[in-house]
């Protein structure tokens, strides 16, 4: 019987960066401040204890704040959404023994959740998470939607 070690660190993979975009999630106003222009005081001195408090609604940063809070809480709810999708078509046996899927699911989530790391402790500006989203997020989920097709759809074993 061969055994297949790719199930398992997928799953592992999908789990970490899903745990990694909740904690992003919740703790999101420091990569929204590092987007915001520098001349600001007392808010955000980039250093990593700061606090990062968001501008109260009097400051002239606070329209830029919100649309760009906005636009990370609709990257990560996607990417959430995207992350439960794949782990559904894990956990149903879907795409659960197809090694192309695994590998490539397996790859980008490792080095998704590497660069939500890195991007959440370095406080990366809010717009550099598309590019995570794009190649670690909506690459598996464009894969997993293949296996589902021929799964389901062509009545195949991938």
């Amino acid at each position: 019987m061969m055994r297949n070690g790719l199930v398992p660190a997928r799953f592992l993979a999908i789990c970490a960066q899903f745990v990694y975009t909740i904690v992003l999630y919740l703790s999101m106003n420091c990569n929204v401040l590092s987007c915001l222009p520098k001349t600001r005081t007392g808010v955000y001195d980039g250093s990593f204890g700061s606090g990062c408090q968001p501008p109260d609604s009097l400051s002239p940063h606070y329209g830029s704040f919100s649309s760009h809070k906005t636009e990370l809480t609709v990257a990560l709810s996607v990417s959430l959404a995207l992350l439960a999708f794949e782990l559904v078509g894990l956990l149903g046996g879907i795409s659960t023994f197809l090694p192309y899927q695994g590998l490539i699911s397996t790859g980008c989530h490792i080095a998704g959740s590497i660069c939500i790391v890195l991007y959440r402790f370095d406080s990366w500006c809010s717009t550099d998470y598309w590019f995570i989203f794009g190649f670690c997020c909506a690459t598996p989920f464009l894969t997993e939607c293949l296996a589902w097709f021929g799964v389901l759809g062509m009545k195949k074993s991938l």
